[in-house]
């Protein structure tokens, strides 16, 4: 039987570096040798009996991100490489195969109604959520170890981890972090790549899988956004998370773009500059803001009205944006490389 198991996790990991082998770099240079010709449109995984589906998304080439009407994200280019982005933000479930614990608020507690899935609704499929930028990133890294069974590829290097929520003990709440792009395991996306897999390849996407119809008033465009996004205005909301996959997914097959839980980026919070075109693969700046070091957030969760949900809109909120704080409505998606 252990010989069995042990057989079963090599081709697991077969499978996973097959799978991301052929994979461009953060620089667009290829690299490895005999690898496929081609990747498929997506990738889906099983690790401790839970499925979780990458989808591709394409590379873009000078595409126009942010938008004129905020002022720390306005109008600018950046080009992408081709990547992989989380079909679905991280279920309890899936973190729960990996981290063997649940630190949601919305655990399901049989005894507390407000806590419990609504009507209908798969409770593990919810997304987890009270879980600090750094638990994010260190999950990244586990699911990378448990997919391969070994360290090799994780993209980040965590070290001096301290733990000092005396109201939930297990959260990372301080860490020194570095990253390797050039690793193929699971990651953060940017900023960049996120409104890029958000606008489901329509540039002028205002909304994640939907863009205003000519002549459509604003009350028709907003009520079609329901349809996609889990807003404070849904007629379901029932303020609280909900199962992934309930709504409609944008062009690239992504799920809960706008809502349900806001989603952790990588980048350190910095305020664009208008009409510039920011290097290839763009990450945010090195050293954060002395006055607002606070991690980029984007998406908004069911607590926020439908302008929130805006591709470019972009929180500055330092209260809750500081890389170990956590909250009820703020989860993360993974994203890797593609070639």
């Amino acid at each position: 039987m252990e010989n069995f198991k042990k057989i079963i996790q090599i081709a697991i990991g077969i499978l996973f570096v097959f799978g991301f082998a052929s994979c461009k770099n953060q620089s667009g240079n290829t690299g490895g040798t005999n690898l496929p010709q081609s990747n498929p449109s997506e990738l889906k995984f099983t690790v401790e009996g839970v499925s979780f589906v990458m989808k591709k998304v394409p590379e873009a080439d000078n595409v126009k991100l942010g938008s004129e009407s905020f002022a720390t994200n306005p109008t600018h280019t950046v080009s992408i490489s081709e990547f992989y982005m989380g079909e679905t933000e991280v279920t309890q479930e899936l973190w729960n195969a990996i981290m063997k614990d649940n630190p949601s608020w919305f655990n399901g507690d049989s005894t507390k109604p407000t806590k419990q899935a609504v009507e209908g609704e798969v409770q593990n499929k919810r997304p987890v959520e009270m879980i600090s930028w750094y638990d994010a990133v260190n999950f990244c890294n586990e699911l990378t170890k448990a997919i391969t069974g070994a360290e090799t590829e994780c993209v980040y290097t965590i070290t001096n981890i301290e733990k000092t929520n005396a109201n939930a003990p297990n959260v990372i709440t301080k860490a020194k972090v570095s990253v390797d792009f050039s690793k193929k395991g699971y990651r953060l996306p940017t900023e960049a790549e996120w409104e890029w897999a958000a606008k489901g390849g329509i540039e002028n996407a205002k909304y994640p899988g939907v863009q205003q119809k000519p002549n459509e008033d604003d009350k028709s465009f907003k009520k079609r956004i329901l349809e996609y996004a889990w807003t404070y205005f849904h007629p379901n909301i029932q303020n609280r998370t909900h199962e992934v996959k309930k709504l409609k997914p944008n062009e690239y097959g992504l799920y809960d773009m706008a809502g349900n839980v806001t989603e952790w980026c990588w980048d350190w919070w910095s305020k664009l500059e208008e009409n510039k075109a920011y290097e290839k693969n763009y990450s945010g700046v090195a050293i954060p803001d002395s006055e607002k070091a606070i991690k980029i957030q984007k998406g908004a969760s069911y607590q926020n009205v439908t302008s929130l949900m805006e591709i470019s809109f972009r929180s500055d909120d330092s209260n809750t944006q500081q890389p170990e704080k956590i909250t009820r409505d703020r989860g993360f998606r993974l994203a890797c490389r593609s070639n």
